[in-house]
């Protein structure tokens, strides 16, 4: 009885021993085939009449339920069924390694006759759930997560400021809507990136919908594992980890994104939308004052100008809570504050590229270098460079700023664009300087933007001044006082003779603005209508 029951085995070790004879068999197989290359392939064994199919005795037989174990042995794959004499074999036998080289054709067909057995494929695939069910929860969850496509988030464009909702119907306390305020114009721009003269480009709706169906799958090693309560909160639309810290104080209103990993500032399209709508219509705001108020505003007071810019939009935008939090958090203000002091010095800037290109010719930069490093030291030291010239060459002194340079470069900067030009987007800034009589109605050029062309040129002139074109960057500090100059030149001549002042920058107004003789657009069409033969016109 004791004989008996040492020799009865477990189902487990009955699995176990069925996996070691077919990876034993399979091993012998593959040594045979490797000695002998050319020995020809057995034919399948025909079936004699006392003779019975594996597959028969198998059938007959009632099935066997195997328990599921974690040993490897029962989920791997078995391998293919081969015929052979060897018919039992001890379970304290080695088991020689498998070999995983290249399988020859023999052996991959070989395979394939056995894999046509139905009770291996039912076995291979009971096997491979049992891969799965033997899985605890969490590496189940891994390696379901590894397998899962992930689409690729939209990219934006760097401080792509004109693609938003203009907020509608949002009264200022005055009875003007926000809309309409010139100040915040919150129209489609035409903004430059930080990287001055770079021009964001956009790609087209088709181009954006094409990208978001685009898969990213992921790495080998699996996403970590995110809880329930871990995922709700990482379905924001700004997910970066870091965010929860600068934000855990404050209400959404007042959340920002911060900058990206190595990014100087943050990116405008990447915050929430009462953050982005305020620093856009603080830019429009801000470019607007540097155009019509002053390009230079004090060192000293930008970091007060910016946060009254900022309180001012907060709340006609009605943000009370994200103003707040401006004026207290200094890290936030210094982002925004970034921004906008990069965008007021791209405005300046950019206006010596409207001149550079026309300085050459204009100022007839001829001869020897030599000779053109003396005539640059005599237009910038007498200043003759804002003056027009007659037939006979010389200087026509009631006109100053009136030279070709300055009036094409005006026209060029802030009254042309292939979109919307400085002049439309601030039409109802430009006023006169008279306030009663007929004068009141003409518009002028206001002076900051003359006095931006003017130093704009003489910062082109001053890249000759070594005879030769040597181009430089515009910096600011040290072109300030040209600016201050021109602009303490012209308010001498409006505090001394309101009149000419008048007359000077109405009279460049519409040198620049093209509106000599311009008709309303009714106008235009009555006085067509009235010239047409309407009806001798044939159908």
């Amino acid at each position: 009885m004791a004989q008996k029951s040492s020799s009865k085995q477990t189902p487990a070790t009955s699995a176990r021993t069925r996996s070691s004879v077919r990876q034993t068999v399979a091993a012998a197989s593959s040594k045979k085939r490797a000695a002998s290359p050319s020995l020809p392939q057995q034919p399948a064994a025909k079936k004699g009449k006392g003779s019975t199919p594996a597959s028969a005795n198998r059938l007959t037989q009632k099935p066997k339920v195997t328990p599921k174990v974690s040993s490897k042995a029962s989920t791997r794959r078995p391998p293919a069924n081969i015929n052979s004499d060897v018919e039992d074999l001890s379970t304290d036998h080695h088991i020689p390694p498998r070999h995983h080289g290249a399988v020859s054709e023999d052996e991959d067909h070989d395979e394939r006759l056995g894999d046509e057995d139905p009770d291996a494929d039912s076995e291979e695939i009971e096997n491979e759930d049992d891969s799965l069910d033997l899985l605890d929860p969490m590496t189940l969850k891994k390696a379901l997560l590894a397998e899962r496509a992930h689409w690729a988030a939209q990219v934006e464009s760097e401080d792509d400021d004109d693609e938003y909702m203009v907020p509608k119907a949002i009264d200022s306390g005055n009875g003007e809507d926000l809309a309409d305020n010139p100040e915040l114009d919150l129209d489609n721009d035409d903004d430059v990136d930080e990287e001055i003269g770079i021009k964001p480009v956009k790609a087209s709706k088709r181009a954006r919908a094409r990208r978001d169906e685009v898969p990213v799958w992921n790495s080998a090693e699996p996403e970590p594992i995110i809880s329930d309560d871990e995922s709700a909160a990482t379905s924001s639309p700004h997910p970066p980890p870091m965010v929860a810290d600068v934000n855990d104080a404050w209400p959404d209103e007042a959340h920002y994104v911060p900058p990206l990993p190595g990014a100087r500032t943050i990116r405008i399209n990447s915050q929430p939308p009462p953050l982005s709508t305020l620093i856009k219509a603080a830019i429009r705001q801000v470019i607007g004052d540097a155009l019509f108020v002053d390009a230079y505003p004090s060192v000293s007071t930008i970091d007060n100008y910016f946060l009254q810019v900022l309180t001012d939009i907060g709340a006609h935008l009605e943000f009370p809570i994200l103003v707040d939090r401006i004026s207290v958090d200094r890290v936030l203000f210094s982002h925004i504050g970034r921004i906008l002091s990069t965008r007021l010095s791209n405005i300046r800037c950019l206006a010596k590229r409207a001149t550079l290109p026309k300085v050459e010719t204009a100022y007839l930069l001829t001869g020897t270098s030599d000779e053109r490093k003396k005539k640059i030291e005599k237009l910038i030291e007498t200043g003759d460079y804002i003056y027009p010239r007659n037939l006979a060459g010389m200087l026509r002194r009631t006109q100053p700023f009136h030279h070709p340079v300055i009036v094409s470069s005006v026209r060029e900067y802030y009254f042309t664009g292939t979109r919307m030009s400085f002049a439309n987007r601030y039409m109802s800034r430009f006023t006169s300087s008279i306030e009663t009589g007929p004068q009141a109605l003409e518009r002028e050029v206001p002076l900051p933007m003359v006095c931006m062309i003017a130093t704009a040129v003489h910062a082109a002139i001053s890249d000759w001044n070594t005879g030769y074109l040597k181009k430089s960057e515009f910096n600011a500090d040290e072109f300030e006082d040209v600016y201050r100059g021109h602009e303490l030149f012209l308010k001498n001549i409006q505090n001394e003779r309101p009149g000419a002042y008048h007359r000077l920058m109405a009279d460049l107004y519409k040198e620049v603005s093209n509106t000599h003789g311009v008709q309303s657009a009714a106008a235009i069409a009555n006085t067509s209508m009235a010239i047409l033969d309407l009806a001798g016109m044939p159908e």
